[in-house]
């Protein structure tokens, strides 16, 4: 309310010496005219100015609605994105607070070995997109979702078309956790302990579930299709799986072959053990799930051999 104030006091002050104008030039019509011309110019000035003259607060103002402050977008991303030349480019990509970054990846179907980049991102005017700075001369750009990162193209742009949900990453763990991009190694899952029994090979003899065991179950996890399989200790096994923030590990309805063998026993109760699980936890080369209670329901060793 202040300017309006100001404007009716300057416009008394200019009407007041108008009057003392036009008294002095009753007998110059011609003068009189050219002052009231000169006043009414000044009028409209002074108007449009006030009217298009920006509040302050208001220039001020942040966007609160991009992915920048409304979205928790730290974490660890992880997906499959397409590969000219390979079965797909495994990618997982780590984001801090502070703006550092990881990337690892690995060609799928051309080369085990994975590769590691770290650097800086820096947040796009938009508030929404953010460029991985690396030291290469073109770096990726990728705009960040709810859970979600999508990968632009060359120009900066989401990539439309029928291949368009190939170019995401989903974020699978928060910030404060780490990386759970370990649980894809190739090597897969060797079951070490099941409720709490310890589970040695060789696997022709399992304390608490007999003999005649074929082989140790294990289990390999594939992001590529976010599907899990594996051998149960007599038939084999496949299925979807679903991982989360916060360490959750869900298991779909598992699909397996129809073999019967002598010593069902192990086969069940691993089986029921994955059809339980809720949550994982990884340390070192150790895999650990849990049922909903967290109380643990089995143990894996990384298959190095």
């Amino acid at each position: 309310m202040a300017m309006p104030i100001r404007i009716v006091f300057t416009l008394r002050r200019i009407f007041s010496v108008w009057g003392g104008l036009a008294c002095g030039c009753r007998s110059t019509v011609e003068r009189c005219r050219g002052h009231l011309f000169a006043t009414l110019i000044f009028l409209m000035i002074l108007g449009v100015w006030g009217c298009a003259a920006p509040d302050k607060e208001q220039a001020w103002v942040v966007d609160k609605h991009t992915s920048k402050i409304a979205l928790d977008w730290d974490g660890t991303y992880g997906g499959v994105l397409p590969c000219a030349d390979c079965d797909g480019l495994e990618t997982f990509i780590t984001l801090d607070q502070d703006g550092a970054f990881i990337q690892r990846t690995r060609y799928l179907g051309r080369d085990d070995r994975s590769f590691r980049q770290q650097g800086q991102f820096v947040w796009k005017d938009d508030g929404n997109t953010i460029q991985l700075l690396d030291g290469l001369d073109v770096a990726d750009q990728y705009h960040v979702g709810e859970n979600l990162l999508f990968h632009l193209d060359g120009q900066g742009q989401r990539i439309t078309g029928n291949l368009a949900d190939l170019y995401v990453l989903t974020k699978i763990a928060d910030g404060n956790e780490p990386s759970p991009h370990v649980l894809f190694a190739s090597e897969g899952w060797r079951l070490e302990e099941l409720l709490e029994q310890r589970i040695d090979a060789p696997a022709s003899h399992v304390p608490a579930y007999g003999d005649n065991v074929r082989e140790l179950p294990w289990m390999q996890f594939a992001l590529y299709d976010w599907r899990v399989h594996g051998f149960a200790g007599c038939n084999r096994f496949t299925g979807g799986f679903a991982l989360h923030p916060g360490g959750r590990l869900v298991f779909s309805p598992l699909g397996a072959t129809k073999m019967v063998c002598p010593n069902m026993q192990l086969e069940t109760a691993f089986l029921d053990v994955l059809a339980r699980t809720r949550t994982f936890r990884l340390h070192e080369h150790t895999l650990t799930v849990f049922d909903s209670q967290a109380t643990p329901l089995a143990r894996f060793q990384r298959d190095t051999r």
